[in-house]
């Protein structure tokens, strides 16, 4: 018998360095028949490097007599394995499978494979998708606890609504039968009061003014949370118009200039940002230098995600966002109480100078958050501030 040609030599030695660098597991094998032609097994007659590193060292580094497929697998015939490889010989039809798990022969893991005929051989490709498999496996496991964790949340948040809506009703009447009891004291019983008496009696109903207006804001803090639904295009223009409209009467009584430019129109839900100027506004009027009238000045612009605050962390990146500054000519503060001044109940001033509950801001903190934006302040003392709100586009 006549020795192959040295070329076909070189070309079968390229073919097998070929099948022995790639991430995929080949290998061929023949059918072993009896007496009577039945096929009874297979016989590896080729398996690149690959192959035997997913068979954990089961097939020998080189074949140099046949090895019984049945014999390294028995449990291949049991498992059905076997006979769909008995139907690609017969038929010559593929059979393809995609997460075949093994735990058995010395196999452990999942694999995806293609057997196809070529001639009277069987042609195997199969590859090691364990790690992919495993991470699926984590992540649904992960993605139901998150499930489980949401619905929970939801529960949670719902409880607290409800509570909310109770404590608003239960908590407000008592605080509305002192102020009318109150009133009929000083009505009634202002002669035998006195002043001291009657002193008391204001005092006491201007606590209880106090603590209604405090329990309005924190029931405005806690029923704001993020929506979707609600979400829709709006023009902030029309949104600080609203505001404007609202507070024309303290405007009127401060003699207050606000100055809004035109402004872009932004996905959010219409009602938060209503409270998100009204409070901002609010404060602008009412942190006012002594002899001086409110000035404030809004206007926006469009930044790129590289301008953003290095403290703002988006939850969803976004390419660009709308800057939203409001300016005003207030009293400023000390830039070192700048992340205080957000803290619900956080107070810069006296009461008895500038009233209020202390939560305006930490409302409107939310409300940017719940837009997936950022809010800071910058100011100096006795010379304004300036609250620069980033949302999303």
């Amino acid at each position: 018998m006549s020795a192959l040609p040295s070329a076909l030599i070189n070309e079968l030695s390229f073919l097998r360095h070929i099948l022995d660098s790639t991430q995929l597991g080949v290998a061929i094998f023949e059918p072993i028949t009896d007496e009577q032609g039945q096929v009874i097994d297979f016989n590896f007659v080729y398996v690149n490097n690959r192959i035997r590193e997913m068979y954990g060292g089961a097939l020998p580094a080189d074949l140099p007599r046949p090895v019984s497929y049945l014999q390294l697998f028995p449990s291949a015939k049991s498992r059905g394995l076997y006979d769909e490889y008995l139907k690609v010989l017969h038929t010559g039809q593929p059979y393809q499978r995609s997460e075949l798990a093994y735990a058995w022969d010395g196999i452990d893991g999942w694999f995806d494979l293609v057997v196809s005929r070529y001639e009277n051989r069987l042609v195997l490709i199969t590859s090691d998708v364990t790690s992919v498999k495993q991470m699926q496996l984590v992540l649904k496991h992960q993605t139901s606890e998150l499930v489980t964790l949401n619905q929970e949340l939801m529960r949670s948040n719902q409880e607290l609504l409800e509570f909310s809506y109770v404590a608003s009703h239960d908590l407000q009447e008592p605080l509305r039968k002192i102020q009318q009891f109150g009133d009929m004291m000083i009505d009634i019983y202002a002669a035998q009061l006195g002043n001291h008496g009657t002193d008391l009696l204001n005092r006491m109903k201007n606590a209880s003014v106090r603590m209604s207006a405090l329990i309005n804001d924190l029931l405005d803090y806690s029923r704001l949370t993020r929506q979707p639904d609600t979400f829709r295009k709006n023009n902030l223009n029309d949104i600080i118009d609203t505001v404007l409209t609202a507070l024309e009467v303290v405007i009127g009584e401060t003699n207050a200039r606000i100055e809004v430019a035109p402004m872009a129109e932004v996905i959010c839900d219409a009602s938060q940002l209503n409270q998100l100027f009204q409070n901002l506004l609010t404060n602008a009027i009412k942190f006012t230098r002594p002899g001086e009238s409110p000035h404030v000045i809004i206007h926006s612009r469009t930044v790129q995600a590289h301008e953003l605050p290095v403290e703002f962390t988006p939850i969803s990146a976004r390419p660009t966002y709308h800057l939203i500054e409001v300016q005003d000519n207030g009293i400023g503060f000390d830039q070192a109480y700048a992340d205080q001044i957000f803290g619900a109940f956080q107070r810069l001033h006296n009461r008895t100078e500038y009233p209020g509950t202390g939560i305006g801001l930490a409302i409107a903190k939310k409300v940017v958050l719940n837009h997936g934006g950022f809010i800071k302040a910058t100011g100096n003392p006795g010379q304004g501030a300036v609250f620069s709100i980033y949302l999303p586009i």
